[in-house]
């Protein structure tokens, strides 16, 4: 059975006692499977998709880190922050969106 990208940075990540950035976390992918720069490029966003949907990886500010590092209260203290900045976002009504549209495309 051939090993996955995420595999490898999983494997990585557990040999780094600190996160990595995503760039860094890929460029040691790369390497262990040769990706030429062609193959890179291909491949940079498959893998950037396998990594987010992971559950044994979590990202904070653009740095990744292996889930089971993270302690319960800052990711909690993270998901408030979104919460807090959800409920602060104005709401728009239908009709002001429909005011909107027609002001900028009924011209």
């Amino acid at each position: 059975m051939s090993r996955s990208m995420v595999d490898a940075a999983y494997e990585t990540l557990s040999q780094h006692k600190n996160s990595m950035a995503f760039a860094d976390l890929w460029k040691g992918v790369c390497k262990e499977f040769n990706f030429s720069d062609d193959m890179a490029a291909k491949k940079i966003s498959h893998f950037y998709t396998d990594l987010s949907t992971d559950s044994r990886f979590i990202q904070k500010n653009g740095r990744w880190q292996l889930k089971d590092r993270v302690k319960f209260k800052d990711v909690e203290s993270e998901m408030n922050k979104l919460e807090i900045e959800e409920d602060d976002e104005e709401e728009i009504s239908e009709g002001e969106l429909e005011e909107d549209y027609s002001e900028n495309y009924n011209d």
